[in-house]
């Protein structure tokens, strides 16, 4: 047990010390070493989602586009975030790996399809209970981890914001493109009403944001720098007014049709 504890700790303290040699002097060498020091996050975040993507990607095509998401996290990454780096570069890697992969239909309809067992599982178990049940109840049901399902539920509701934010941005593209270049199913007045519908939900907060990341083209580094706000308070604005104008943009994007 001691032992145990002693390699843990080591482990702890090698991966810190190799951050902040990087914070200090980002070098190739400690780039490189920082890269090796969390490689295991890529190989983690492939083998969970190909539980539930199974034959509709494979796990090389995971781990090839989850390595781009832990180079991205490496060079992006602000030691003044309140996020470890650990769980800012499991999010960066699993949103490239969905943003690869997610284009594909087949992909879509696992995850939605798992969604849909598990929303399913929880609906049962309330109306035969008689209250909300557990997540544990409710993975116990369908037959998955505790862990599964959290994971099956995150994916879900990842592959939804980038595919919707990778939609957002290729329109908002388009309109400012000259119209001969434009696609002729592009509508620019119907989908400016709708943009403005949508926007109208958010907050102002969320407006700003919304407006700086796609009509400004800031990162989310300089949009916390106008805000005086941290990244990771800024990523967090930008899931939640993405979440708000999805109902009012749904009918644009055929990879939401039933994903509910």
């Amino acid at each position: 047990m001691l032992k145990t504890l002693i390699k843990e700790e080591s482990n702890i303290n090698r991966k810190k010390q190799a951050l902040e040699d990087y914070f200090d002097s980002p070098t190739e060498e400690n780039t490189q070493r920082v890269f090796n020091t969390y490689a295991y996050l890529v190989k983690t975040t492939a083998g969970r989602l190909k539980v539930f993507l199974g034959e509709t990607a494979s796990l090389d095509e995971l781990t090839d586009t989850g390595i781009t998401g832990l180079i991205e996290a490496i060079h992006k990454y602000d030691r003044g975030q309140k996020v470890s780096f650990e769980g800012y570069a499991s999010a960066r890697i699993k949103r490239a790996m969905l943003l690869a992969v997610g284009k594909k239909g087949s992909v879509q309809e696992r995850l939605t399809s798992t969604k849909k067992k598990i929303d399913g599982a929880r609906e049962e178990l309330r109306i035969s209970t008689g209250h909300y049940p557990d997540d544990i109840d409710v993975a116990r049901k369908i037959g998955l981890s505790l862990t599964a399902l959290v994971e099956a539920e995150e994916a879900f509701k990842l592959s939804q914001a980038v595919s919707f934010d990778s939609y957002i941005e290729e329109n908002i593209r388009l309109s400012k493109a000259p119209e001969s270049v434009r696609p002729q199913r592009f509508e620019k007045n119907e989908l400016s009403l709708r943009l403005k519908s949508s926007m109208a939900l958010l907050t102002k907060e969320e407006q700003k944001v919304i407006l700086m990341f796609y009509y400004e083209d800031l990162t989310q580094r300089e949009i916390a720098g106008v805000l005086d706000i941290s990244e990771d308070e800024v990523a967090s604005i930008h899931v939640s007014a993405m979440s708000k104008m999805q109902a009012e943009m749904l009918e644009y994007m055929d990879i939401f049709i039933n994903a509910v």
